[in-house]
């Protein structure tokens, strides 16, 4: 392998953990959410762009399990569908196999996963009813329903509800009225509440965009940014000295032109170097935030 393939693939490694990384939470907090058309849109360009950029190297693997999730999101996108908790484990799963096949690659150990099963869930769940996705609870009420309901209970139940059935249709009609009367009373006062609800709905899709947008970073060699704070830190020994010989010029010719205008260039280059010092630092440090991050899905997972 080239030096050139080498370090295509090592981007290929560090861009896909930092998809999934990105996209990890969001899963948690999709199934605790329910429908988001907008968290949707972002799983599935992660999806989308990491199925690219695999295929495009030849993971073939990375790209079945990846292209199966993305259509996936695709479907409870464009058909506005809430992922059921069922559903969201079969992606979960999809989500760990691709950090394993990931691996694979970081390690160039040319290994393969017997993903033959996943991709299996995958297909169901990608080719099944949309109806059944949200409402996959449903299935347990028929396997429930002949242990509850022998012939025996049935043949007698018929009977007994035959006759109840007309008095309740013929007792509906005089409450109707009285309900259509009510909201009818209701209505001008519920004119006045809804237009700040979606409008703070709105503001806050809007907030969660732009809290995306900022969070957006540009990726960067950790020995680089070592190399900066190297280059600093020999900045700032430089600086104390130069501050050093500046106070015993002041001492020695007080009042001197020049060494006031020494005075103030020193001053002011304290002041940046103090200030990049301190960037330096920040850019070094790891957001806390993306250790956080893990901890819903490690919560969901020990839930389960």
């Amino acid at each position: 392998m080239s030096d050139e393939m080498d370090e295509i693939i090592s981007e290929f490694v560090t861009e896909a953990e930092e998809t999934l990384d990105r996209i990890d939470p969001l899963f948690v907090e999709l199934e605790n959410r329910g429908y988001d058309k907008d968290m949707l849109n972002e799983i599935f360009r992660g999806m989308h762009t990491l199925k690219g950029a695999a295929g495009f190297l030849g993971f073939q693997q990375i790209v079945d399990v990846a292209h199966r999730a993305e259509s996936i999101m695709k479907r409870l996108r464009d058909n506005g569908i809430a992922p059921s908790r069922g559903l969201m484990d079969i992606i979960l799963t999809s989500v760990d196999m691709l950090r394993v096949l990931i691996g694979h690659v970081k390690l160039r150990d040319g290994a393969e996963e017997d993903i033959s099963e996943l991709l299996a869930r995958l297909d169901i769940a990608m080719e099944g009813p949309l109806d059944e996705e949200p409402s996959s609870p449903a299935p347990a009420a028929p396997r429930g329903a002949p242990e509850a309901a022998p012939v025996s209970h049935a043949e007698e139940s018929p009977a007994a509800e035959a006759p109840s059935a007309p008095d309740v249709t013929a007792a509906m009609p005089e409450p109707e009225p009285e309900r259509v009367e009510r909201v009818e009373v209701i209505e001008p006062k519920k004119e006045v509440p809804p237009p700040p609800k979606p409008a703070a709905a709105e503001e806050t899709v809007q907030q969660a965009g732009k809290e995306r947008e900022v969070a957006a970073t540009l990726r960067v060699d950790v020995s680089r940014i070592d190399k900066v704070m190297d280059l600093a830190g020999e900045i700032v020994l430089a600086r104390n000295r130069l501050l050093n010989l500046a106070a015993k010029l002041e001492s020695q010719y007080s009042g001197d032109q020049s060494v006031e205008s020494l005075l103030e260039t020193t001053s002011f280059l304290d002041r940046v170097t103090s200030d990049l010092q301190l960037a330096v630092m920040k850019m070094r440090m790891q957001q806390i935030a993306k250790v956080f991050s893990k901890f819903p899905r490690m919560v969901r997972d020990l839930s389960r």
